[in-house]
């Protein structure tokens, strides 16, 4: 289907989706909310990339066409353009009269939103037919700019890519964080470009912990929690020692007999869905007998905060440092977890 076609009302899709003035995208009705979002956000990408060929692709529109992931899927368009738009006439007070979240809130009604950051055009590629960032610049500007919970799913996602991860990258561990290291470094060096203007300081805090061994972006999300509150040795993909071999945990801390698993609805769908329970249930005895403790935690979840706290403070309450990494809470969490 042409994403960008005219409407033809179907019983599938009875109510076309306007994209942008005069144009719409015919969404079947049965389509999954994060579906719509996903052709939405193509929709819109392509159709101001075919109207300006100076519009490059950025942030979390650069993420989504690296094929990584976001906490919030994006349903505008995020681009780099050196053009201006007219100003649109609106009621009310003008855009910088606002404050903070009603700049936001206003912001999150555009179709395209056109950033203003420095970008390095040798550090540009074209996937799609669409020009954007490379894969190490989408890394440093989703870290610098984006908020604190999608920045890291990001970037664990994107480093994943960056060092070709695959399926069985348990039997080479060592050397796939080896190259993780390697790319981490030449971002930061990057990153020094920067130093003391906007977004620098959040960057390197990311970047300290992001890792190419998150397998969701469930568990890069509740590591994130973790960090934040003050929970500093946790690691993803806890190594465990039992009598018939190693098994691994989502999230622990070495040394401590205790860890916590996120589990996606998903992975239990479908034919494959009991075959996954009874692994999971042959190596929870496995961890038994060893005396390791797994917490359950249903992906969903992590969108409430304070249960993961207090999750947290359940499985490691001795593990708690004074201060956590202020620079991963999002600015409303900061307000009340801090």
């Amino acid at each position: 289907m042409d994403l960008l076609a005219t409407p033809n009302a179907t019983d599938a899709a009875p109510f076309p989706t306007r994209f942008r003035k005069g144009r719409f995208l015919d969404i079947p009705a049965e389509a999954e909310w994060w579906e719509k979002d996903e052709r939405l956000h193509r929709a819109r990408l392509l159709d101001v990339a075919r109207r300006s060929t100076q519009a490059i692709a950025v942030l979390q529109s650069a993420v989504i066409l690296h094929g990584g992931s976001l906490k919030h899927p994006p349903r505008q368009a995020h681009i780099h353009a050196s053009w201006h738009r007219k100003p649109m006439k609106t009621t009310g007070p003008s855009f910088f009269a606002l404050s903070p979240r009603e700049r936001r809130e206003r912001l999150a009604r555009r179709p395209v939103v056109n950033h203003r950051m420095e970008l390095d055009e040798d550090q540009l590629i074209i996937i799609d037919g669409i020009l954007t960032t490379d894969l190490l610049q989408t890394m440093e500007l989703a870290a610098r700019f984006l908020a604190p919970d999608d920045a890291l799913i990001a970037l664990d996602s994107l480093l994943a890519i960056a060092v070709e991860r695959g399926p069985h990258w348990r039997d080479d561990r060592p050397s796939l964080e080896r190259k993780a290291r390697v790319i981490l470094t030449r971002i930061l060096r990057s990153l020094e470009k920067h130093r003391g203007q906007r977004g620098y300081r959040q960057a390197r805090e990311l970047l300290a912990v992001t890792t190419a061994l998150a397998e969701s972006p469930f568990e890069s999300e509740m590591r994130r929690i973790a960090l934040a509150a003050g929970y500093s040795r946790i690691e993803p993909q806890v190594e465990v020692r039992t009598r018939v071999g190693v098994r691994w945990v989502d999230l622990g801390i070495p040394g401590v007999r205790r860890g916590i698993e996120i589990n996606g609805a998903i992975k239990y769908e479908g034919g494959a869905g009991r075959l996954q329970r009874e692994k999971e249930a042959a190596r929870r005895v496995d961890l038994a007998e060893v005396g390791f403790t797994v917490r359950d935690v249903d992906a969903s979840a992590t969108a409430d905060v304070p249960q993961m706290l207090k999750l947290l403070d359940e499985s490691f309450p001795e593990q708690r440092d004074l201060h956590g990494r202020a620079a991963l809470w999002t600015p409303a969490e900061r307000a009340r977890f801090r």
